[in-house]
């Protein structure tokens, strides 16, 4: 018989169920760690969710310059850098400023500080679970073996797919969980179920989880297929050179994107090879990762960089920006993240389910045999005893 009519019975899928099985055995906690890690964090929320709003315009309802929001934000606090303008509130006649370690809500018609504030930190819960999910507790190494973790989680995905086939006559009832079944079948039902429906997700969490840990391999193979993100070029800049006007900056990407509003502008200056990042977006609404132009420059002479735009993306471009957003489960707002909440325990249950398997099948059978063996080893000493009191009483 054929693999299609009779799968269990072809030597090669044996050999990848002992594959499947000792692997699942070994990352299995890993797996629940950073599942449930994830789950948190997929829910956790650092963004402010109460954007003041600026008092209403004046009369002339002047708009002051960015240039000139940053120069009076940065004289109450002399010394600190502005690093990021957040324009997407506008709307709210708001401009947010990111400078050292506060965020600054500044009126746009009137430059005034509408609110000045230091985030609260984060709970210390959520920094944990955090450093848990990235780097299991371990630093750079954690980091890697994480990474690995997250290999082998896509190696069992592409065995567990061939080991889920029945057979011909019997893969519809697969599909489904048989719920008045004995406990070890149910069990079955449920891990062999569950892992066809949830495949594609875990599949897609665990690459892309092994992405953000070894990016420039995956971005290697992409390569062969598709451009993928490669911006900017090095500017030449060195921390403490002049910077143009910040709203220069602004006009020319809106010169080469004129649909386009602010989102964030970035000064990525505190390193050589500094620049200017002016992200624009023709929907704010919609998320950044999906919907976005952007173009980078030289901070000193306003030289353009490079340039992307969401409207020309290749397979290559969707890949390594959808990357995030995907894992994440943010593309479609709360309903995407609470979806993936829920979905995330999946990989929890099929771990669980795999062990209660490991456990019926082969740990329980071991530890029968191991106490008969306790059992029958005092029965043959008391044996060999009488066998040599035997022996006596007949001298």
């Amino acid at each position: 018989m054929s693999f299609l009519d009779r799968p269990q019975s072809v030597w090669w899928r044996k050999v990848l169920f002992q594959i499947h099985l000792w692997t699942g055995v070994a990352i299995g906690l890993y797996v629940i760690a950073v599942c449930l890690s994830g789950v948190v964090l997929v829910m956790a929320n650092d963004q402010p969710s109460d954007i003041p709003t600026a008092p209403n315009p004046p009369g002339d309802n002047t708009l002051l310059s960015i240039q000139t929001l940053v120069r009076h934000a940065q004289s109450a606090h002399p010394g600190e850098l502005v690093e990021s303008i957040d324009g997407r509130w506008q709307n709210r006649g708001t401009l947010v400023l990111y400078i050292g370690n506060r965020l600054m809500y500044m009126d746009i018609h009137r430059g005034e500080i509408v609110a000045d504030v230091i985030p609260s930190h984060v709970h210390p819960y959520v920094s944990f679970f955090r450093t848990l999910h990235v780097e299991l507790l371990g630093g750079p190494k954690g980091e890697r073996l994480s990474g690995a973790g997250a290999l082998l989680l896509f190696a069992m995905c592409s065995t567990g797919i061939v080991l889920w086939w029945p057979g011909r006559k019997s893969w519809k009832q697969a599909l489904s969980v048989r719920w008045r079944a004995s406990w070890p079948r149910l069990n079955w039902d449920l891990h062999t179920a569950l892992g066809f429906w949830a495949l594609a997700l875990i599949a897609m969490w665990a690459i892309t989880g092994a992405y953000f840990i070894f990016p420039q391999p995956f971005r290697q193979a992409i390569r062969f297929f598709s451009t993928v993100p490669d911006v900017p070029r090095a500017s030449g800049w060195n921390p403490g050179q002049d910077i143009l006007n910040l709203d220069q900056f602004v006009v020319k990407a809106r010169q080469l994107y004129p649909r386009s509003q602010l989102s964030f502008l970035t000064l990525a200056v505190q390193q050589p090879n500094g620049y200017i990042d002016v992200l624009l977006s023709p929907n704010p609404a919609i998320p950044t990762t999906i919907l976005r132009d952007e173009v980078f420059f030289n901070p000193a002479t306003g030289q353009v960089l490079g340039s992307d735009s969401s409207s020309q993306w290749t397979i290559g471009y969707v890949l390594c920006y959808w990357v995030f957003s995907l894992h994440l489960g943010d593309f479609a707002g709360l309903t995407s993240k609470v979806l993936w909440t829920i979905l995330g325990l999946a990989p929890v249950c099929l771990v669980i389910t795999g062990y209660l398997m490991w456990w019926n099948r082969v740990l329980r059978k071991k530890l029968a045999a191991l106490r008969k063996r306790s059992v029958e080893k005092p029965t043959s000493t008391v044996s060999l005893i009488r066998n040599a009191a035997s022996v006596d009483q007949n001298i």
